[in-house]
């Protein structure tokens, strides 16, 4: 089974983990969708994966947080 040419949600795109995983899927045809808390660091991680793969992936503004008081708290 081939993933390549689906599309990959990656949270914590931004850094670490997240972010060596999104070039690894990029690499491998997949089109991560990066999602994380730091834009700069979001777009830079989009970057280096247009730079490496010709195409630029999608990623969104920092994730929303979630407060405790949405939840009665």
């Amino acid at each position: 089974m081939t993933l390549a040419g689906k599309t990959i949600a990656i949270t914590g795109a931004a850094r670490g983990l997240g972010a060596a995983l999104a070039i690894v899927a990029g690499d491998r045809g997949m089109l991560p969708l990066l999602l994380g808390r730091s834009p700069g660091r979001l777009t830079a991680i989009a970057g280096v994966i247009e730079a490496r793969t010709g195409r630029r992936p999608d990623y969104s503004q920092p994730i929303y947080r979630l407060r405790c008081s949405n939840f009665g708290r």
